[in-house]
């Protein structure tokens, strides 16, 4: 919010602060799921430039948490969200923004592995990134994107978008690890 920039230094003079009532805030979509740019502010000495790359990645990607980037199990990112060519479908409005360079997404993933995927080595950039800990299950908010399955307590469910106009789903075989 460029507009504001002016307005923080004159706020500073005069010891005041700003609030926005009713902003939306998003929300955490599953346990143990993090707030993606939250956790990379806390990498200690990252720079405001890797910082910025990153989330302008985070932005193309149209991706707030972890859980919006992982797989539906929620233990690991698949390689090809990381490089530019995914993006999550979203009901949400995100910017219009030009694919970042590749390596805005080399501090990206970068970032990634200082934060949820510390044991997980570099590789290819389409290489799939464990998570340190997977995510545990989801919560009952509204989506942040719309996923191409969702999971009950016995089946996943994959997203047909051929069949019809009206969205229908269908079940996978897949067992539950419990």
């Amino acid at each position: 919010m460029r507009w504001t920039r002016p307005q923080h230094g004159r706020l500073r003079e005069m010891k005041a602060t700003m609030w926005i009532e009713h902003q939306w805030s998003p929300q955490i979509q599953r346990d143990d799921d993090k707030s993606i740019m939250e956790e990379f502010h806390k990498i200690p000495g990252i720079t405001r430039a890797t910082l910025n790359k990153a989330n302008w990645c985070r932005i193309y990607a149209r991706v707030i948490a972890i859980s919006d980037l992982t797989a539906i199990r929620g233990d690991n990112i698949p390689g090809h969200r990381l490089c530019g060519t995914w993006r999550a479908e979203s009901l949400l409005e995100w910017p219009h923004i030009k694919r970042p360079p590749d390596n805005y997404w080399r501090s990206f993933r970068w970032c990634l592995r200082k934060t949820f995927a510390t044991k997980d080595t570099p590789g290819k950039r389409t290489k799939q990134v464990s998570l340190d800990a997977p995510l545990g299950q989801w919560k009952p908010h509204e989506r942040n994107m719309i996923h191409s399955f969702y999971q009950t307590a016995r089946k996943l469910y994959e997203k047909n978008t051929i069949a019809s106009p009206n969205t229908m789903y269908y079940p996978m075989i897949y067992h539950s690890p419990n």
